[in-house]
């Protein structure tokens, strides 16, 4: 791993070298993994960070001619308020993890530590209620129960609602909105089989790093990202580029097709959190993963569900708003999550099914 040595602030200069070697000892890894992490309570965002939206970044679509990462060793400096700054961005593999979006997984993060701001200012301001936005036009309004929340408890409401808030996204592609104002443009790409996944491991990172008190939130991503991805110990085991494009190119025909200059998923991710605890990754089985040293899937966790910590209404604001309500059968106007997302999923795995073949929907 290539480390700038300020993720590090209690070491002595003279030490770096040090550090890089036990990044890349599989001994001395899990020692230095001990002194970085930590249960206690960590650093907050800063003003800065925490009055401004988490930053769209461009996302990838697992297809051999859509974006790869281009870093083979690290994912370079994570990076809240300044994301074009960051490193690297694009599509990976890991061997327990499958596909991997990293702008998705930024993006998750970034939400969640987000969230832990807005909570924390209501609770400061005696406010049961958050005015939040979407991605895409409609209102949100999250509804805390109560205002006695610790700790532990914050971080996962804000967890909660970011893997529900992002979700909406996919709603929204899906039933034809999109950012380019072109009619199903992105209708593609929504519940892909590797977005979600992608979501929930950025928000697992960012409970790792919110409660890192050595280091700032961006440096405690940085430093958390390599621990789950890099290829020498990472907890996914990530693949190299190179080896990334051969995987992807593996599955044409198996994960995805081409027909005229469209491409089209063959499988769709719709576990949404509503019936199930975790989520699995969809593995490549094929030759082009030999190399991998364990294929044991790495479940992902939904969190905060079903645990009456907030309450999240949605107001949707586009076109194809009178379907959406239609199809999870609300009557007033809104989109309750803990009321209507088990519907609403549930009729768009209907709709999957009059467009790709019924083995389309990944099981759960």
């Amino acid at each position: 791993m290539n480390i700038e040595y300020k993720y590090f602030l209690f070491c002595p200069l003279n030490t770096l070298k040090m550090v890089e070697k036990a990044m890349k000892n599989r001994i001395l890894y899990p020692i230095l993994i001990a002194l970085l992490s930590t249960q206690a309570f960590g650093l907050d965002l800063t003003q800065e960070q925490a009055q401004t939206e988490p930053q769209m970044r461009i996302g990838a679509l697992p297809f051999p001619f859509f974006i790869y990462s281009r870093a083979d060793d690290d994912l370079g400096q994570h990076s809240y308020l300044e994301s074009k700054k960051e490193e690297d961005r694009g599509l990976i593999y890991t061997c327990r993890g499958g596909f991997i979006d990293i702008a998705h997984l930024r993006t998750g993060s970034d939400y969640t530590a987000f969230y832990v701001s807005k909570i924390k200012e209501a609770i400061k301001n005696g406010s049961k209620e958050m005015a939040l936005k979407a991605q895409g036009p409609s209102s949100i309004i999250a509804k805390l129960p109560h205002l006695n929340l610790n700790e532990d408890e914050i971080i996962e409401t804000a967890q909660y609602m970011a893997h529900n808030i992002l979700t909406w996204h996919e709603f929204t592609t899906w039933y034809g909105w999109s950012a380019l104002k072109i009619k199903n443009a992105e209708k593609m790409s929504g519940f892909s089989y590797e977005d979600i996944y992608s979501h929930l491991i950025g928000i697992e990172a960012a409970g790792r790093a919110l409660k890192n008190k050595k280091l700032s939130y961006d440096q405690a991503m940085t430093f958390e990202l390599d621990k789950m991805l890099n290829q020498e110990n990472g907890e996914l085991e990530r693949v190299s580029r190179k080896l990334t494009k051969k995987i992807t190119k593996s599955v044409k025909g198996e994960f995805y097709k081409r027909r005229s200059i469209f491409t089209y998923f063959l499988y769709k991710q719709t576990n949404i959190g509503k019936k199930s605890d975790t989520l699995s990754p969809l593995l490549v089985t094929n030759d082009s993963v030999s190399g991998c040293q364990s294929t044991q899937e790495r479940k992902a966790h939904f969190f905060g569900e079903n645990k009456g910590l907030v309450s999240i209404e949605i107001k949707p604001k586009i076109k194809q708003a009178k379907k959406i309500l239609k199809d999870a059968g609300s009557i007033d106007g809104k989109i309750i999550i803990e009321r209507d997302y088990e519907t609403l999923i549930e009729a768009v795995e209907r709709d999957i099914l009059n467009y790709y073949d019924r083995n389309a929907l990944l099981q759960y």
